[in-house]
């Protein structure tokens, strides 16, 4: 495929394939605009391009019919350059999870309608009814249906007397076998009847979300259009249309009682859904299409994941240090606590003795306690996590340095006494007094300590 088509139009992406062969994307050079190429190979022995360029000039003017800009050979491919499209009604139909709401089903009626209409109008029937087939616009035209490919479109009068081909019986199957109509199976020759029926085939589809003949498998093609055909005979219009309004079984019922030569009443079967419109109070809204619904209903979504990302206040790092900050404060709230307690003890001891002969000896005591003590508190938080056997051990030390110091201060209280009253039977007296205070104060601590521990 060469690169540039025409000396204008450069190839971009693919954007499908089929047995026709491939659609790409291409780009006018001189203009910026985007068009569709649409390409057959040259050396196919059944070549429709042609016949389809044929068939869009004819049809040129009409609403929801893609223009034609160019049709030649392009190194070893027939092309067609045309306008650009948006998805078909499959991809959209996929887009909203298989299933469609009443109201686009209806409002996709009023406008597949339209389109076969001007088809008929213009003496060509489709032969290949299909979502596939029906694609909207971009831009301005994105809410305009198009109907495309009419590689199998046949002229079924003359255009210019009006004269109806005659019916011919032993046909094979032209177009899809899911949306053929039951004539088209039989091998009648197609007329405006079986594209009638093949439209309301799709508007099932898209509100039950499948047909009855669907996935059904079979070994060869041949064998798998005989059994949708046997399928298609044994399902009577109301199972087919079960569950939905009853305006859409009318409008089969009226497709399918069409004789060959018939001119189906457009009007009046597009009357039938706007019924259906009118009863659920619908309104023929564009931007109800589901698709359309869908996607604003993620953009919202979307949006208002963004604004609730950019409003989230960022954890502040003080945050942490602040918790931190008030734990440590909290573990030296406690200790001061302990500390408080213990001098307030031996400023009350203190206050107690003073005066007395043997005050001298019970201040340089309380003095020895609270360094003793400050000691053992330090000791017992810095061990706080220890276990309790090196505990223990610590505190044994501890007692021993105590009754080493009250011993050593208790004889220096002594000696000073004695020299300073010359009664030593006094000072016995005292001696034997400071000594069980001593003994008395020496255990209340070893036991508040031990009690703490």
């Amino acid at each position: 495929m060469e690169e540039l088509i025409a000396d204008k139009y450069k190839v971009m992406k693919k954007l499908g394939s089929g047995s026709f062969g491939e659609i790409h994307l291409v780009v006018d050079t001189e203009t910026g605009l985007e068009y569709a190429v649409k390409l057959e190979s040259a050396k196919t022995k059944m070549p429709q391009l042609l016949y389809e360029v044929k068939l869009y000039k004819v049809l040129s003017g009409g609403t929801g019919v893609p223009d034609v800009h160019w049709y030649g050979l392009s190194g070893d491919h027939n092309c067609m350059i045309m306008d650009l499209l948006g998805r078909d009604l499959e991809d959209q139909f996929e887009y909203c999870k298989h299933k469609f709401t009443l109201q686009t089903v209806c409002m996709l009626a009023e406008q597949m309608l339209h389109r076969i209409e001007y088809l008929h109008s213009r003496s060509f029937i489709h032969r290949d009814i299909k979502p596939e087939n029906f694609l909207f616009g971009i831009g301005k035209k994105r809410h305009t249906l198009h109907l495309i490919d009419f590689g199998l479109g046949k002229m079924y009068r003359n255009i210019k007397t009006g004269e109806h081909v005659e019916m011919t019986t032993e046909r094979s199957l032209i177009g899809t076998a899911r949306y053929a109509s039951i004539n088209a199976h039989l091998g009648y020759e197609q007329s405006r009847r079986d594209d009638m029926c093949s439209i309301g085939y799709c508007l099932v589809y898209f509100l039950k979300g499948t047909l009855p003949w669907v996935g059904i498998k079979a070994k060869t093609k041949k064998d798998k259009y005989d059994l949708i055909q046997d399928k298609k005979l044994a399902t009577s219009v109301e199972e087919l249309c079960e569950g939905a309004p009853k305006q859409f079984e009318k409008y089969i019922t009226y497709c399918q009682s069409l004789k060959f030569e018939d001119k189906p009443d457009y009007s009046f079967c597009r009357r039938f859904f706007r019924e259906v419109m009118k009863q659920n109070k619908y309104r023929n809204d564009p931007e109800r299409f589901d698709w359309v619904v869908r996607k604003n209903a993620l953009k919202k979504m979307q949006s208002k994941k963004a604004n609730q990302e950019n409003n989230k206040v960022p954890k502040s790092p003080t945050n942490d240090t602040s918790a931190l900050s008030k734990k440590a404060l909290g573990k030296n709230s406690k200790e001061n606590k302990i500390q408080s307690t213990i001098k307030k003890r031996v400023v009350h001891k203190k206050q107690k003795s003073c005066g007395s002969p043997e005050a001298i000896a019970s201040i340089n005591t309380s003095k020895m306690l609270k360094t003793l003590n400050s000691n053992a508190l330090g000791g017992l938080l810095s061990t706080r996590n220890l276990k309790t056997s090196s505990m223990l051990k610590k505190n044994s030390n501890i007692r021993s340095r105590m009754k080493s110091s009250i011993s050593s201060n208790m004889i220096a209280g002594l000696k000073t006494m004695v020299s300073n009253n010359s009664n030593k039977k006094s000072m016995l007296g005292a001696k034997t007094k400071n000594l069980a205070r001593l003994r008395k104060i020496n255990e209340n601590n070893r036991k508040e300590l031990l009690t703490r521990l």
